[in-house]
């Protein structure tokens, strides 16, 4: 049986993600009785490592995704899987990142949280560098913080996100036309492509199905670079909470997801 703590996913049984639902279900009278639960995007670690540690398959799976979230947490976790990935350094902070020495240049500053391009910021020379701090520590609003910096590869103004859903796997451009703009995020002036240069969006696809093979994260949107002239995809974000834009909208991401679901649940049944 299958319990779904996801408000559009039936299951077998439905409950709201509380603590008291999750410490009735572990505790109460259906302790044993399910085999597996379906969790939302939005889960924090200790809810998903509750359900696991009492012994429940879950859908999605993020065994790898606590304490590996945001820019630092993605680097370290291409990092463990060996996902070919831009040269990345890690700081604690910013003034770590301002007094490192062997830089290479241009770079890419980034901020350890941020969303749709915010608190990203390129620094093409070594003169230009605290501008790029400056920046960062604005969006950071004062608050201390690690902090990643990144070699910049010329993208030919696109990059790809490819999207895991389950066993299957959706990917699209995000082409930037506006002039002088880096990021390729939609909120950042970016357009959606579908259709462009299918053979590397075949490559693509195949590289998110081999990171999920080897982590096994199966509800995730997977940000990619070619760099300009190369086949060869590098890693460069994971989003747990995507957009779905991309996907047509809420409507046909929800249809694929239970769709995903219910395969998933069939081979727990099975």
């Amino acid at each position: 049986m299958i319990v779904s703590f996801h408000p559009r996913i039936k299951g077998d049984k439905r409950l709201p993600m509380t603590r008291e639902a999750l410490m009735g279900l572990l505790g109460g009278p259906d302790a044993g009785r399910f085999r597996g639960a379906v969790v939302s995007q939005a889960v924090r670690g200790w809810q998903y490592w509750l359900l696991r540690q009492a012994g429940l398959r879950l859908f999605p799976n993020y065994d790898y995704r606590f304490g590996l979230e945001g820019k630092w947490g993605n680097a370290r976790f291409f990092e463990r899987f060996g996902l070919n990935h831009p040269k990345t350094w890690l700081f604690a902070g910013i003034e770590g990142l301002r007094s490192s020495k062997g830089l290479k240049f241009p770079l890419v500053v980034k901020a350890h949280w941020g969303g749709g391009g915010q608190g990203v910021f390129l620094a093409r020379s070594p003169g230009e560098l605290d501008a790029a701090l400056e920046g960062v520590a604005g969006y950071m609003r004062g608050a201390q913080g690690p902090v990643v910096a990144q070699e910049f590869l010329d993208s030919a103004g696109r990059d790809m996100r490819v999207v895991a859903i389950g066993d299957r796997a959706y990917a699209y451009w995000r082409r930037q036309e506006r002039e002088g703009e880096f990021r390729n995020n939609l909120a950042m002036g970016a357009r959606i492509d579908r259709e462009g240069e299918p053979r590397l969006l075949k490559r693509g696809i195949a590289a998110v199905r081999d990171a999920v093979a080897r982590t096994g994260v199966n509800l995730a949107g997977f940000d990619l670079i070619f760099p300009r002239g190369s086949d060869e995809p590098m890693f460069l974000e994971i989003n747990y909470c995507f957009g779905r834009k991309g996907l047509g909208g809420s409507v046909p991401f929800f249809r694929v997801l239970e769709h995903a679901v219910s395969r998933w649940a069939g081979g727990l049944r099975a």
